[in-house]
C-alpha cells in the first residue's frame, strides 16, 4: 500500500513536470534562447541626457569601457539592468537597502521629463531572431515593452504580457548586469550574504515554478471539498431567495430543489435535467403580455381608417381644400346669393346650391381624415416603440435571423418617414405593408417568442440558472479523484526531499567552481575556500590560510574581500539565459596582481562568453591587453557638461599618443612650427615609447608570483627614462631568449633620439629641427610595433 502511494506521488509530479513543460504559450522569450547583446541606446537616464548608443559584438568576446569617473560607464551598465528588469533603483539582493542612502527609485537624467532605453539582444542559436526591449521612465511609472522578430514573424509584447513573468524568472535567476560596488555596499550580514549566494546558486528561481505548483496544488486539493461545500450553499440561498420573490410575483410551479451530492459527472448532468437548469438570455427588456394583441389590433384599426379615406365620396380633394369649402358654405349660410364663383368666376347662383349639395360628402371625408390621421400620428409610440423592444429581446435569441433582419429594415423604414405629413403616400405605404406582415403566422410566432423570453417566470429560470452556475463551475473545476488529496500531500513530501538533494549536488558544484576562481584572485595571500553550503535557509563560507588554519571573514583586506565575493560572480556569469555579461568596477580596491589575475580569468571567461566590463583603471585595461590582446575592443567614454556621452575605440595606447603627434606635426607644417611645438611632438614620442615599454613589462612579468612581480616593479619603477628602461630590459631578459635580440634591433631605431625627446620633456632648449621630425614619427612607430610584436617569453 506505501509503495502504490508513492508511485501515485511521483506520477503526479511527473505528470505536472510535463504538464508545465508542454504549456510553452508563455515561454516565448526565454525557451531554447541564449540572448547576446547587440545595441543598447539611452536618452535621458542618469549620467546620458541625451542620446547614446553602443554596438556589441554578439559572439564570445571582450569589450571594455574605459573612463573617468561620472564618465557615463555605469550609466549605460545600468541602462541595460533597467531594460531587462523595467525595476528601477532595485538592488542585486532584490530590494533597496533600507536606508537608501545610495539608492534611488528614479533615475530620469535631472531635468528630463522621461528617459527612454532600447535594449536589442540577438539568439545565439539563430542570429536572425532579434528582441528590441524599450523602456520609459515617468513621473510614477516604468514601462517595458518589446517586438521579438523571429523567421519573419514579428510579435509584439505589451508591459502586461504575460511572457515577461517568465523573463523576469529567468533574469532574476542569472542576472546579466553587475554592478560591484553596489553589491559589496548591500552585502552587510550573513542573511545578505545568504541571499546573494542562493541567487548565485538560482535553483531557487530554476525551481519556484515547479515548487510553487506543487504547493498552489497541494493546498487545492486539500481545500476542495470545502470549496464546493460553501458554493452549494451559497446557490441554495439564492435559489431559496428567487424562489420566494417569483411566488409573491405569481409566478405559479415554483419548484425546489433537493441539494444531493454527486460525485460523476452522469448523477451531475441527471440532477440538471431534473431540474431544468440550463442558460438562458436573461432580458433587459419587458414586453406585457398582450403585445400582440395591441399590435394586430393596431394594424387592423390602421386598415378600417385607411379604407374608411379612400372610399369617402371627397377623397381625391386634399383636406386643406375641403376645409376651405366648408368655411365658405358657412359664410354663405346656404342662401343663394348673386355673387359669381370665387374659383372660375361663372355668374350666377349654381355654384352655391352645388357648393351647400355636397356638405356631407365633404364632412364625411373630412371625419375619414382626421381619424385616420390621428391612428397615424400614433406610429411612434404604438407601433415603432413596441417593435424596437420587440427586436432588442429577438437580438440575443435564437431564432429566423432572416426574418428578423426583414422586419427590422420595415420598422426602420417606418421611423425614416416620422417627420413627413401624417397622410404623406410614403407613411401609408410602409405602415399598409407592417400590417400585412403583423398579421401573419410568422409575425405572431416571433413576438410570442420575444414575449415569452421577456415574462417573469422566464427571468425566475434565469435566476435559478445563475445562482446555480458557480456552484457546478466549483465542482467542475475542484472534483478530485478518491485519494487524490492524500497523494499530493506525500507527493509533496517527496519533491521537498527531492528538491533538497538537487541543492547539495548544486551546491557542491558551485562551491568547487567557486573555490577554483578565488584561490587563482588570492593565490598570492594564500587564502582558498574550505566550506561553501548554500542552503535553504542558511549559507556557509569559510576560508583558510595556506596552513589550513579559519580565517576569520572581518580580517580580510578591503581586496581580499572584493576577490573573494567577485568569485561567484564569476561562475554566475557563465550560465542562464543570457551569453554576455556586464561588470561594473570588477577590480574596485584590487592590487595588481588581482588585477592580473582577473584579466586572466576574464579573457577564459571571454572565449564562451561575450564580456562588457565597465573600469576607470587604466591598469586593468593593460593587463586585459596583455591577456586578450586580439579579442579585446576597448571603447573610451566621456561625458560633456550637457550631459552628452561620447564613446570612441581606443587601439593601443601608445598608437593613440602617436597619431595625436602626427596630428601637431601636419598642423605645423600648414601653420608652421615654433620649438615649443617641436618640443611638444618629442614629448608625445617618449610618451609612445614608455607606453610600450609599459605594456611589455606587464607581458613579460604577468605569469610571476606576486613577490616577484613587486621586485621587477620597482627595478622598473625606478629606471626613470626610456633610456633606462630600455636599459632595465636588456638587463632582465635572458641572454639567450631571441626576443632580445629583437628589442635591440627595435630599440636601435630610436636610440639617437632619446636624448632629445627626454630634453624635450624637461623644457631643455630645443636643439631639433622640424626637418628631422619625419624620421623621428616613423622610427618611433617602427618602434612600437615591433616590441608589440615581441612574445616576452
Amino acid at each position: 500500500m506505501r509503495n502504490r502511494k508513492i508511485s501515485l506521488a511521483w506520477n503526479l509530479l511527473v505528470a505536472l513536470a510535463e504538464d508545465l513543460a508542454s504549456n510553452s504559450d508563455d515561454d516565448t522569450l526565454v525557451r531554447g534562447r541564449r540572448w547576446m547583446l547587440k545595441t543598447i541606446s539611452a536618452r535621458g537616464f542618469r549620467g546620458a541626457v541625451e542620446p547614446v548608443s553602443v554596438d556589441f559584438d554578439t559572439h564570445p568576446s571582450l569589450t571594455v569601457l574605459h573612463g573617468d569617473n561620472g564618465s557615463g560607464k555605469s550609466s549605460l551598465a545600468e541602462a541595460v539592468r533597467v531594460a531587462l528588469t523595467s525595476n528601477v533603483g532595485a538592488a542585486h539582493l532584490g530590494s533597496a537597502p533600507k536606508d537608501g542612502l545610495w539608492h534611488s527609485n528614479d533615475f530620469r537624467s535631472r531635468g528630463v521629463p522621461s528617459s527612454e532605453i532600447i535594449v536589442t539582444l540577438v539568439d545565439d542559436h539563430d542570429p536572425s531572431c532579434r528582441l528590441v526591449i524599450t523602456t520609459l521612465e515617468h513621473d510614477t511609472w516604468v514601462e517595458r515593452t518589446a517586438t521579438l522578430s523571429d523567421n519573419g514573424t514579428v510579435t509584439p509584447f505589451a508591459s502586461d504580457s504575460s511572457e515577461w513573468a517568465a523573463w523576469d524568472l529567468a533574469v532574476l535567476a542569472n542576472p546579466p548586469v553587475l554592478a560591484y560596488a553596489e553589491l559589496f555596499n548591500e552585502l552587510r550580514t550573513e542573511k545578505d550574504l545568504h541571499t546573494w549566494l542562493t541567487r548565485c546558486l538560482s535553483i531557487d528561481v530554476a525551481t519556484k515554478q515547479f515548487d510553487t505548483a506543487v504547493i498552489k496544488i497541494q493546498a487545492e486539493t486539500k481545500s476542495a471539498y470545502d470549496r464546493i461545500v460553501n458554493a452549494r450553499m451559497q446557490a441554495q440561498a439564492s435559489i431559496d431567495s428567487a424562489n420566494s420573490a417569483a411566488i409573491t410575483d405569481g409566478v405559479g410551479n415554483v419548484t425546489s430543489i433537493l441539494w444531493d451530492e454527486f460525485y460523476e459527472e452522469t448523477e451531475r448532468d441527471t440532477w440538471i435535467e431534473q431540474y431544468d437548469l440550463q442558460r438562458r438570455v436573461r432580458q433587459q427588456v419587458e414586453l406585457p403580455a398582450d403585445q400582440l394583441v395591441s399590435l394586430v389590433e393596431w394594424a387592423r384599426q390602421f386598415k378600417t381608417f385607411l379604407s374608411n379615406f379612400n372610399d369617402s365620396a371627397a377623397s381625391e380633394l386634399t383636406p386643406a381644400v375641403i376645409a376651405q369649402l366648408i368655411q365658405l358654405d358657412n359664410v354663405l349660410g346656404g342662401q343663394p346669393r348673386t355673387e359669381s364663383c370665387p374659383v372660375c368666376g361663372t355668374p350666377g347662383e349654381e355654384w352655391q346650391s352645388h357648393l351647400h349639395a355636397r356638405m356631407p360628402d365633404f364632412d364625411t371625408t373630412r371625419a375619414a381624415t382626421e381619424a385616420l390621421r390621428t391612428h397615424c400620428r400614433q406610429r411612434t409610440t404604438e407601433l415603432v416603440a413596441p417593435m424596437r423592444r420587440v427586436l432588442e429581446t429577438l437580438s440575443s435569441t435564437a431564432g429566423n435571423t432572416s426574418e428578423i433582419d426583414n422586419v427590422t429594415a420595415l420598422i426602420d423604414k417606418i421611423a425614416a418617414v416620422s417627420s413627413v405629413d401624417d397622410l404623406d403616400p410614403r407613411v401609408l405605404l410602409t405602415l399598409t405593408e407592417w400590417c400585412d406582415w403583423v398579421t401573419t403566422d410568422r409575425a405572431a410566432q416571433l413576438i410570442t417568442v420575444a414575449i415569452n423570453s421577456a415574462d417573469r417566470r422566464h427571468q425566475w429560470l434565469c435566476e435559478r440558472w445563475d445562482a446555480t452556475e458557480p456552484y457546478l463551475d466549483a465542482w467542475n473545476q475542484d472534483r478530485a479523484e478518491p485519494g487524490t488529496a492524500d497523494a499530493w500531500n506525500t507527493a509533496r513530501t517527496r519533491w521537498n526531499q527531492h528538491l533538497k538533494k538537487l541543492r547539495t549536488a548544486r551546491s557542491q558544484t558551485f562551491a568547487d567552481l567557486v573555490a577554483a576562481r578565488v584561490a587563482a584572485l588570492l593565490a598570492d595571500v594564500g587564502l582558498k575556500v574550505d566550506a561553501l553550503d548554500v542552503l535553504k535557509g542558511k549559507s556557509t563560507l569559510e576560508i583558510v590560510d595556506s596552513a589550513g588554519l579559519p580565517v576569520d571573514l572581518s580580517y580580510l583586506s578591503a581586496g581580499q574581500r572584493n576577490a573573494l565575493i567577485l568569485g561567484p560572480v564569476l561562475v554566475a556569469a557563465e550560465g542562464g539565459l543570457f551569453g554576455f555579461c556586464i561588470l561594473d568596477d570588477p577590480v574596485h580596491a584590487f592590487d595588481e596582481f588581482r588585477v592580473d589575475q582577473l584579466a586572466s580569468t576574464m579573457t577564459s571567461i571571454s572565449e564562451n562568453q561575450a564580456l562588457v566590463i565597465a573600469t576607470h583603471d587604466g591598469r586593468f585595461v593593460e593587463y586585459l591587453r596583455v591577456h586578450a590582446p586580439s579579442a579585446l575592443t576597448v571603447f573610451h567614454t566621456s561625458r560633456s557638461a550637457d550631459g552628452q556621452i561620447t564613446l570612441n575605440m581606443l587601439d593601443s595606447p601608445w598608437l593613440s599618443v602617436l597619431e595625436h603627434a602626427n596630428y601637431l606635426y601636419i598642423r605645423g607644417q600648414k601653420y608652421g612650427i615654433s620649438d615649443t611645438g617641436i618640443q611638444d611632438i618629442q614629448s608625445l614620442l617618449r610618451m609612445t615609447a614608455d607606453s610600450v615599454l609599459e605594456a611589455l613589462f606587464l607581458r613579460l612579468n604577468s605569469a610571476k608570483s606576486s613577490t616577484a612581480r613587486s621586485d621587477a616593479r620597482t627595478k622598473f619603477d625606478a629606471a626613470m627614462t626610456t633610456k633606462e628602461r630600455i636599459g632595465y630590459f636588456r638587463g632582465s631578459l635572458d641572454r639567450t631568449n631571441p626576443a632580445l635580440s629583437a628589442f635591440d634591433r627595435a630599440c636601435n631605431r630610436i636610440d639617437a633620439h632619446l636624448s632629445a625627446w627626454n630634453d624635450a620633456m624637461h623644457d631643455s632648449p630645443c636643439v631639433t629641427t622640424a626637418d628631422a621630425l619625419p624620421a623621428q614619427l616613423a622610427d618611433a612607430k617602427q618602434f612600437c610595433q615591433d616590441i608589440e610584436r615581441l612574445d616576452g617569453d
